[in-house]
């Protein structure tokens, strides 16, 4: 963890990426990112999704 955490509850970070040419080193880069966020923000997990549309987001999202 990088900073020390001033309260004691957790998120957890979802992140949504769309692009219908999206590559897998471009996944990579997203996981990486996403996964640093997390870890700075001392959050309990996280998930990475990829879409070809926006559409397609809105349809994962309740």
């Amino acid at each position: 963890m990088h900073h020390v955490m001033r309260y004691g509850n957790q998120m957890a970070v979802t992140a949504h990426f769309y692009g219908d040419s999206i590559t897998k080193q471009e996944e990579e880069t997203a996981n990486r990112m996403v996964k640093a966020n997390a870890v700075n923000l001392g959050a309990s997990g996280f998930t990475v999704h990829f879409y070809q549309t926006p559409e397609q987001i809105r349809g994962n999202m309740t």
